[in-house]
């Protein structure tokens, strides 16, 4: 669920790479309200991600949409 990602990363935790994904896929295809990818964005501004999250996340958002050759 959003939110619980979202709370763990609030508490500090490290999101795994499924986590990112799902988050990713849900603003993707609209499952992910707006005030969801507000308090994510906010969330990360105060907890900053680790270089693997960074990793996912940049992959998560690649991978969201077509990928041109």
């Amino acid at each position: 669920l959003p939110q619980e990602i979202i709370r763990k990363k609030r508490d500090g935790e490290v999101l795994t790479a499924d986590e990112i994904n799902f988050f990713i896929q849900g603003v993707a295809n609209n499952t992910v309200s707006e005030g969801q990818i507000a308090a994510f964005a906010m969330t990360i501004f105060f907890n900053e991600m680790t270089m693997p999250e960074r990793i996912a996340l940049t992959c998560a958002m690649r991978d969201s949409g077509m990928v041109i050759d």
